[in-house]
């Protein structure tokens, strides 16, 4: 059998073509969706407790997972939590009505555990999308969970919106027990808010049920002490996260126009926001700018939701003006944008083409100042059916805009432990393979032949997979190349390559009539041009396997090779003593 080798034939004229790419893409960029389970809007499409209605279920977001996969996204946004309910096995809260069709009835299985699993095994990071307050919109739920909370006095109705009431100390740290029993039980990567927290337009005078609890207070202005009690829940769950698991990542998803009014920019120290009207700072009594000062979020996903040169909300203005404020408080800053124009033409305040998504996702890189874009879009069910010129909402942002794989970015302010190379690092047939390491992910990479083995050469049209497993397979184009191997822990950052070239037994032959490269994987030839002709012969000189129009040729089962001959293009080229 013949044992792994590889050899590289040199010449000056070089045969190698490397494809074009339609622009060059970063690196490492959040590229994502929103996955709403409140209303059922985004999955699941069906309710129930039966195994027919959890496999129904399961092929529902194998679906979505793929396609978001075949688009080069990296990260996936899945609620878990719409109104104090849950998809995942929770110690506090009942399961969902939108899962089960009744809250509180279990259902054949564990939704996060699933897209957790499905989401790691496609290279993408799963994070779990939690409303923190959100009780109800009109319903009155009851199970004992539910009459409990009731009882203890923990909940606040402003209109047809009942929510856990942040300004009790019990409940602050009831949503920061609910975020730990969620990543101390399953492996997601991040914890994701979004925006509703108070009531929009919940009064601040006595007619609110809060009125008393803030009178007590002691302070001085009602709507401050709500933002403060926001800004302790936000905190409150930050600290926890760096305690338990430091490297899962947290972010909030406010509205999109905030430090509108020049007191509240000149607190920050910001430029004050010149598009559109700050609706949450004295609305729903959120400050996203104080997260950002007291470093309580790792990155901030404002729901820039308008179109480009929308005059009550103008994309071009507040997406540059969200990164510059972000970077001046060294966080990240990834967009969210809307597709809901192609679900509902009413909302016209929306981008209307896909090409529109795509200069969205160009402007937010162009004006990121930290090397850390993200897109984050809304949502999946305004897309999954959406054709322009026979292309795919997915197909068209693809070729587009996500034409390489990218890594997320690193949260690189974190004191992370030190990774080191992979170890053992193997090809076996086109399975490349390593050591195992505990908590981490690794990038591959697969760069032309003859590329220097350097690692700013690990550019984004060369990564080929983003894993959490220690193995995968190669194309035989990718094996043709310089493949490479790095470690890429939890918080992002990526360490030194492992090159297979480096750890595997290689010899080069220089020659000046024909530019060839030859690799020989586990009895498997391959060459990075398609061969006019193969022919193998065995140290007696008998012709023992050949291949036309070729490039590869299977020698696994054959032994004492003595030499391969190669037409190309009319040349002939005979290498002896291919193996030893």
């Amino acid at each position: 059998m013949l044992s792994l080798k590889r050899l590289v034939i040199l010449t000056a004229l070089s045969l190698l073509c490397i494809p074009a790419m339609d622009a060059v893409q970063p690196k490492a960029e959040v590229r994502s969706m929103w996955i709403a389970t409140v209303w059922q809007i985004d999955w699941p499409q069906s309710a129930g407790t039966s195994t027919s209605v959890a496999n129904s279920q399961k092929q529902q977001m194998s679906t979505i997972i793929r396609d978001m996969a075949t688009g080069n996204y990296n990260a996936l946004y899945f609620q878990v939590r719409p109104n104090c309910d849950a998809f995942y096995k929770s110690k506090y809260e009942p399961w969902s009505n939108y899962l089960t069709g009744s809250r509180g009835a279990a259902p054949a299985y564990d939704p996060l555990a699933y897209v957790v699993e499905q989401c790691h095994a496609n290279e993408m990071e799963c994070h779990a999308w939690v409303n923190p307050m959100r009780f109800s919109t009109g319903s009155n739920y009851t199970t004992p969970n539910d009459n409990d909370m009731k009882n203890r006095g923990w909940l606040l109705k402003h209109g047809n919106t009942t929510i856990m009431n942040p300004g009790i100390p019990e409940v602050r740290q009831r949503i920061v027990d609910v975020c730990r029993d969620i990543i101390e039980n399953y492996d997601v990567d991040g914890i994701v808010f979004d925006d509703y927290f108070y009531p929009s337009n919940i009064p601040t005078n006595s007619s609110a049920g809060d009125y008393n609890l803030w009178k007590k207070s002691g302070t001085p202005n009602f709507a401050d002490w709500r933002r403060e009690n926001v800004n302790k829940v936000i905190k409150q769950v930050y600290d926890m996260i760096q305690q338990v698991k430091p490297y899962v990542k947290f972010g909030v998803s406010p509205r999109g126009i905030a430090g509108t009014s020049q007191k509240v920019a000149d607190k920050y120290g910001v430029p004050r926001c010149t598009s559109g009207s700050d609706s949450q700072y004295d609305q729903i009594f959120c400050d996203p700018l104080a997260w950002l000062q007291a470093g309580s979020v790792d990155y901030i996903s404002p729901q820039i939701y308008w179109a480009r040169g929308y005059s009550a909300g103008d994309f071009s203005i507040l997406c540059p003006w969200w990164a510059n404020v972000a970077d001046k408080f060294n966080r990240h800053f990834y967009t969210s944008h809307s597709l809901e124009y192609f679900k509902d033409s009413q909302k016209t305040s929306r981008e209307k083409n896909f090409a529109g998504m795509a200069a969205q996702v160009r402007i937010n890189r162009d004006v990121t100042k930290n090397n850390a874009p993200g897109a984050i879009f809304y949502s999946y069910s305004c897309i999954k059916d959406k054709k322009e010129n026979s292309k795919s909402y997915f197909d068209y942002l693809g070729e587009n805009v996500f034409s390489t794989k990218a890594l997320t970015p690193a949260i690189s302010w974190k004191n992370a432990p030190a990774q080191g190379k992979v170890q053992n690092l193997r090809l076996t047939r086109i399975q490349l393979s390593w050591d195992k390491v505990d908590n981490v992910r690794y990038a591959v990479y697969a760069l032309p032949a003859r590329t220097a083995h350097e690692a700013r050469n690990l550019k984004a049209e060369y990564l080929v997979a983003h894993l959490y497993n220690n193995k995968v397979n190669l194309t035989a184009s990718q094996i043709k190349g310089e493949i490479a191997v790095t470690i890429v822990d939890r918080y992002g950052n990526e360490y030194a390559p492992q090159w297979l070239d480096d750890v595997s037994d290689v010899e080069k032959i220089e020659t000046e009539d024909l530019a060839m490269t030859i690799t020989i994987a586990d009895g498997q030839v391959f060459f990075n041009q398609k061969m006019d002709l193969v022919e193998v012969y065995d140290t007696q000189g008998k012709l023992v396997a050949d291949g036309k129009n070729c490039e590869s040729i299977n020698l696994r089962n054959f032994s004492g090779i003595a030499f391969v001959k190669m037409t190309y293009n009319g040349l002939v080229k005979t290498v002896k003593s291919l193996v030893e």
